[in-house]
């Protein structure tokens, strides 16, 4: 199970990218710089959040628009 979450730096979750059963193997998910209802967000720092089994991560990343 895969679940990709991206988070404010305050810790507000702003998108789930991925919350799914995945094979094994190299996978690519792509974040749109957009919330759950397609919202645009601002531009700025925020937090990826990755966890599958062997992987719980976070990363910084960083939006421009």
């Amino acid at each position: 199970h895969v679940k990709i979450q991206v988070f404010t730096t305050e810790g507000a979750l702003v998108k789930t990218v991925a919350d799914e059963d995945a094979a094994g193997g190299i996978r690519t998910w792509e974040w749109s710089g957009r919330g759950e209802r397609g919202e645009t967000l601002a531009s700025g720092l925020y937090l990826i959040r990755i966890r599958a089994p062997g992987i719980n991560e976070t990363k910084k990343t960083i939006l421009v628009n």
